[in-house]
């Protein structure tokens, strides 16, 4: 597993969303996040894998919380980018999970990581959206709603 192609699909996950919304390139980015935790050797690799790559996506694309900071005190910058990197850390654990899970769960060929794996992504993004409020506004199916994919929409709405 590579870790560059990681940190590197994360980034540009964040061009998918406002002020870009270049959607396709969310598609490129998950795609290598899915790739590379196929070919991790143990759940721990898978884990970190996912970890990571949302840990770069997050960083990069709520910069705007941290541009917030700049208005506060020298004491109070340092408090709430502590606390802001504590809740892009803790939303990063979802996608950890993520590439556990498939690890755990899947065989190693890639059919099945096709299948399951954007299914099991799904059902922690949507977990991730309930436990956190997930920052809706920075959704994965926000970004790709322009795609045509919102026809689809209305048969897996609850």
């Amino acid at each position: 597993m590579n870790k560059v192609w990681l940190v590197f699909a994360g980034a540009i996950a964040s061009l998918a969303f406002a002020p870009f919304n270049y959607s396709f390139i969310l598609l490129i980015s998950y795609a290598i996040l899915f790739w590379q935790i196929s070919v991790a050797n143990t759940r721990k690799q898978a884990f970190f894998g996912g970890f990571i790559f949302a840990f770069s996506h997050y960083l990069i694309g709520l910069y705007w919380l941290f541009s917030i900071v700049s208005q506060y005190e020298f004491f109070y910058q340092i408090v709430v980018v502590i606390i802001l990197l504590g809740i892009i850390t803790a939303i990063d654990f979802f996608y950890g999970l993520v590439g556990y899970f498939a690890k755990l769960l899947t065989i190693n060929h890639w059919s099945w990581f096709m299948l399951f794996l954007p299914s099991l992504a799904g059902l922690f993004e949507w977990v991730r959206t309930w436990f956190w409020t997930g920052f809706p506004w920075y959704s994965p199916s926000d970004a790709v709603f322009d795609m045509g994919f919102h026809h689809y929409y209305p048969l897996v709405d609850t």
